[in-house]
Order: C-alpha cells, then structure tokens, then sequence
C-alpha cells in the first residue's frame, strides 16, 4: 500500500513537472540581435513575447547597466520612450531611442519575470557614420578641410590632386576629442603651384560596421575645392570675358 502511494505521488510530481515544463516551453521571446544606425536616426528596439495563455507578469522591463523602464510605468528619460502592446497570447514592449548619439550604444536587455517563467533577450546597437558640418579654408599657400562632430574616430584624411595621384602624405591632420564623445578632425596640405590641375579632394575615412560585426574602411564624406592659384586664374576669365562683352556691345 505504501509503495502504491509513493508510486502515486511520483506520477503525480512528474505529471506536475511535465505540465511547467510543457508551460515554459510555450513561452517565447524574440528581439533583434543587432541593430547599426547613425546619430540622429529614430531606433525602436522590439521585445516580443509569444505564449499559450495570459501572462501573470511580474516583471517585464528594458535595461542597460541599469532599468531604463518597466512594463505599464512611464521612464522618466526624455530622449528614450517604452510602449507596451498586447492581444492574443502576445505581449509587445519596445524601446525607441530618440535623435541616437553615441552614449546611446552598448547592450539592451529585454528582460521577463511571470508565473508561467522567465525569458531573456538582448540588442545590440551600434552607432556609427555620425558627422556634422564640414568645410574648408583655402589660403594662397594651404587647403584645410574641417570635419566636426565626426563618430567613431576617424581613421585617416585621404587627399587627392585632380588628374594626379594621391598626395595625402603631404597633408598634416589633427584629430580633437570633444566632450560629448565626438571628434574634430582637422586637415590640411601644401598646395602646388599648378593652376591647371587645381582641384582638390580630402576624403574622411572611417570604419564601418555591419550587423553581424564585420568591419570595413570606407569613404564616408568628400570635400572637393579649388585651389587658390585656379580660383585667381578663374575669377580674371570671368573678368576678361565681362570686359570684352561691354567693349563689343558698345562698339
């Protein structure tokens, strides 16, 4: 009679243990793995959660290093916003990040805690390609290109002479951390006293990143300007062709 009751109460337990695992089984989570954007874009990162029945939740949360917002409370971050979204055995959270500089990046955890079990799942967001205004100075001896609010930090100022080979390694560049984590990159080149091959082009070069953290150096803005010699020999054409234009209209 014993041994049937301990036979009982063993078909019972793994009947039990069965029904929570066929439960947690039920219970999916899905995120996007990675996700590579530039500064200013609008990202939105998804949680969903797929499952057999209602959800006894108690606790669905966004995090970092540290909670950035939990389900059905507001954060209290104006640059960061959560929405929570459900239906049938579907609970959608996500996390849009607003105007994405680079303190933005790293690992964002989508983190759920029910009666029914627990999930986990991450993205991984990337934050590259990021410049702001560029310009350039031309004097009569140097050419300066200006890149400012530039991200990650660049790899090198390219320069080529139109109709010429690449003559970067006649240029000097400075590269400047700013406060905010940014870069400007300043770069200049002796200019050769040449006004038929004139124009100039400084190509910034940065690394760039695919979704699956595979990286490439590539061109990411190009600055072509003339220089000072082709702009003088420019500018007397004009002149002349004006000149001769009124002496053949009055004549």
């Amino acid at each position: 009679m014993a041994s049937m009751r301990f036979h009982l109460f063993g078909l019972f337990g793994l009947l039990g243990v069965l029904s929570t695992l066929c439960a947690v089984e039920m219970l999916e989570m899905h995120t996007n793995p990675a996700i590579v954007t530039t500064c200013g874009e609008n990202v939105t990162l998804r949680c969903d959660v797929t499952t057999n029945g209602a959800l006894d939740i108690t606790e669905f949360s966004w995090k970092d290093s540290k909670d950035i917002c939990n389900w059905g409370q507001p954060t209290s971050q104006t640059d960061i916003q959560c929405m929570n979204k459900t239906s049938t055995n579907s609970y959608n959270y996500s996390l849009t990040i607003y105007n994405i500089q680079p303190e933005h990046k790293g690992t964002y955890h989508c983190q759920l805690r029910s009666k029914q079990g627990s999930r986990n799942g991450q993205t991984i967001v990337r934050v590259q390609n990021c410049i702001g205004n560029s310009k350039v100075r031309v004097t009569s001896t140097n050419g300066t290109c200006i890149f400012e609010e530039v991200f990650p930090k660049p790899i090198m100022v390219l320069w080529k002479q139109h109709y010429d080979e690449s003559v970067y390694y006649w240029a000097t560049t400075t590269v400047k951390e700013n406060n905010n984590g940014k870069f400007t990159v300043i770069s200049t080149i002796r200019l050769r006293k040449d006004p038929t091959h004139g124009l100039y082009t400084c190509s910034l070069m940065l690394s760039f990143e695919n979704e699956l953290g595979e990286q490439k150096l590539d061109i990411a803005r190009n600055i072509t300007f003339a220089g000072a010699d082709s702009l003088t020999v420019h500018w007397f054409g004009v002149m002349l062709a004006m000149v001769l234009g009124m002496v053949m209209v009055q004549a």
